[in-house]
């Protein structure tokens, strides 16, 4: 354990050399990387990782607009429609917590963005988008082992830039909140999608 000259020893130490011989502060010679991602694989009680996430759906019946992300940029090439291609998008995992109960989850990747009208939607197959765009999808989940214990809340928040039919551009907002009840019960919170030129 250090003392608490030891430590002021250490903190003067530190200054010296930000110092320089010169006694003006030295430049930074590169900027920080603050990607929560590039840090250690695993430490006690945070795990880090890549893994696949996609198609989340946010239906709005005030709206009228239901958006979906991860698909293709031509959702007909999505594999459940015949095509050849996954609705699947790669993103930083981070997995916090007591590793003996609740964890937490945080998930983040950029993904495609297809917003259809939620009153005329039969499939991603057959519907044609109003709006197309890229953005980016945040997950998350206050007890992502399901421990039982408590509540668990779990959703996810899209946003991102469109481009809608008619060539012009929009920002959208989307987002949807569930929770799991200590019973066991399951219901959707809130959820919403909004688009703004």
């Amino acid at each position: 354990m250090w003392s608490i000259k030891s430590q002021l020893s250490a903190a003067m130490l530190v200054a010296a050399s930000t110092i320089g011989c010169d006694g003006r502060p030295s430049e930074p010679t590169t900027a920080p990387d603050l990607n929560y991602s590039n840090g250690p694989a695993d430490l006690p009680n945070v795990f880090r990782f890549e893994g696949i996430v996609g198609g989340a759906v946010v239906v709005d019946e005030q709206t009228d607009l239901l958006v979906i992300d991860g698909l293709p940029d031509d959702p007909t090439d999505a594999s459940i429609c015949g095509g050849p291609e996954e609705i699947a998008s790669l993103a930083d995992f981070q997995i916090s917590g007591d590793l003996t109960g609740v964890f937490h989850l945080l998930a983040g990747s950029e993904s495609n963005i297809h917003v259809y009208r939620l009153s005329t939607f039969e499939s991603i197959c057959t519907s044609e988008p109003i709006a197309e765009g890229t953005g980016r999808l945040i997950i998350n989940d206050n007890d992502a082992a399901v421990s039982g214990t408590r509540a668990n809340t779990f959703g996810h928040r899209l946003t991102g830039t469109v481009t809608l039919s008619d060539g012009s551009s929009a920002q959208l907002t989307s987002y949807s909140r569930f929770l799991i009840g200590p019973d066991g019960s399951f219901r959707l919170v809130s959820s919403g999608v909004q688009l703004s030129q």
